[in-house]
């Protein structure tokens, strides 16, 4: 099942339907009492996995997503973590001037298990540029889910494909 803890996220991807500003009345930032309530309907319909990814929300400190993790650990310790995307990891070394290393053994200890692969879009960076040009770019994406294979922490690639690029540009994504 998915989890996402805030729509209100500082980056403007021109694909995006779900992001939102802070003062946006579509705008939303889970309580513990939400998440662990979401924790309980996923355990209830008999899922083994939660996937976690949000809004990278400008006033909310790196403690604050590190608690959605430990918050859902702690109290279903069984239910697989997946969560946040090499774009929010590299959110997180930005905001905490830390090393994607740090950020990543921080996440682990707070029981987290995977990564999704979210936040790939498409690798060509003429591309990228156009469609999501203020996210973490292709080399500090790839960056770091190679530090999260060196801890251990298994990931995945998606491909937002069918906007403007082209067929070179998902083989190449490929």
């Amino acid at each position: 099942t998915h989890l996402n803890p805030t729509n209100v996220c500082i980056y403007r991807c021109i694909f995006c339907a779900f992001r939102s500003d802070l003062k946006d009345p579509r705008g939303y930032l889970m309580s513990d009492e939400q998440i662990l309530e979401r924790g309980a309907e996923a355990v209830r319909n008999g899922c083994t996995e939660m996937h976690i990814v949000g809004g990278l929300h400008h006033q909310k400190p790196f403690e604050w997503y590190v608690n959605v993790v430990r918050v859902i650990h702690d109290t279903w310790p069984d239910l697989h973590i997946k969560a946040w995307t090499g774009v929010e990891i590299n959110w997180f070394a930005h905001i905490t001037k830390q090393p994607y290393e740090w950020i990543l053994k921080e996440l682990l200890a707070a029981g987290l298990g995977s990564m999704p692969g979210g936040g790939a879009e498409i690798f060509d960076e003429s591309v990228r540029s156009q469609i999501c040009e203020h996210k973490a770019d292709t080399s500090k994406w790839f960056e770091c889910h190679r530090e999260a294979h060196k801890l251990g922490i298994r990931s995945n690639a998606t491909m937002l494909y069918g906007h403007i690029e082209k067929p070179m540009h998902r083989i190449d994504h490929l």
